[in-house]
């Protein structure tokens, strides 16, 4: 029996987490980290992509950690940047970039927004004026919403912003010296760390608005972020109590929510 070829189909990579360094381990030391290897694994999945004659992946979505926070004290966050981003560029297709803590170790949201990591401008793409999420439609019946799950965080927002005051009220559950650290702290309340993220009310109400869209267009939604935004999920990476699963059962055409942790999939 022939293989069945997709109407469309894409890749998802996520945590490549770069440096040009030697192996080390994450911040627990739970995991072994391997930043050049890294590199390496990163070419090998876009040269399959690229040599899939059968799928023909149309377009990569990229989950966030693309380089490691240690680039930051090596200072040679720049140039590990570039080297990861002339990999993706040997993709034959478009890439859509989200952000992960490790980028805002390496640099600013407003650095972000001016670089190669911002997609919301790229081609088939639909920017917030001012924001760091974004819609694309790469396909007629297909509606990309890539999310900024850090847009409530004292790692990534300015001091005396909006999203680094209400993060400072989240953060309060959290009384370790290191607020990285979820030592002590029970259930649902290992999500107050410093490296977790929440998204705002207005950024709520635009997924809502698109869905909505996409529903009457007859569009199949896939929704990206770098955090899970479920917090009765296993890793509890949200600060915030309002979820997604309010009000997406409601929209039929939803289909995914992929982030770096897993993919969560509709009952449909």
């Amino acid at each position: 029996m022939d293989e069945e070829i997709p109407l469309i189909s894409f890749g998802v990579i996520a945590d490549v987490q770069y440096a040009d360094t030697e192996d080390g381990y994450n911040f627990s030391k739970t995991r072994k980290r391997y930043y050049r290897t890294a590199l390496k694994m990163l070419d090998k999945a876009i040269q399959a992509w690229n040599d899939d004659t059968i799928k023909l992946p149309q377009f990569i979505l990229q989950l966030g950690d693309v380089i490691d926070g240690k680039n930051k004290g090596l200072q040679i966050s720049e140039s590990s940047l570039d080297t990861v981003l002339d990999s993706f560029s040997k993709f034959s297709g478009n890439v859509y970039h989200i952000w992960g803590n490790h980028e805002f170790y390496n640099f600013s949201r407003e650095d972000l927004m001016q670089s190669k990591l911002f997609s919301g401008n790229d081609k088939f793409c639909f920017p917030m004026p001012g924001k760091c999420y974004y819609s694309c439609i790469p396909h007629p019946k297909i509606r990309i919403l890539a999310l900024d799950t850090y847009e409530i965080s004292s790692l990534a927002c300015t001091e005396n912003s909006e999203g680094y005051k209400k993060a400072c009220e989240y953060l309060i559950h959290n009384t370790n010296k290191d607020q990285n650290s979820c030592d002590g702290l029970p259930g649902l309340m290992r999500r107050y760390v410093r490296y977790n993220g929440a998204v705002s009310d207005e950024q709520l109400d635009w997924i809502q608005n698109n869905l909505e869209e996409a529903r009457i267009l007859e569009q199949n939604v896939v929704i990206i972020g770098e955090l899970d935004l479920n917090c009765q999920s296993f890793h509890l990476r949200k600060f915030g109590s309002i979820l997604l699963s309010s009000f997406i059962p409601n929209f039929k055409t939803f289909r995914i929510f992929i982030c770096s942790s897993y993919a969560i999939l509709p009952e449909i």
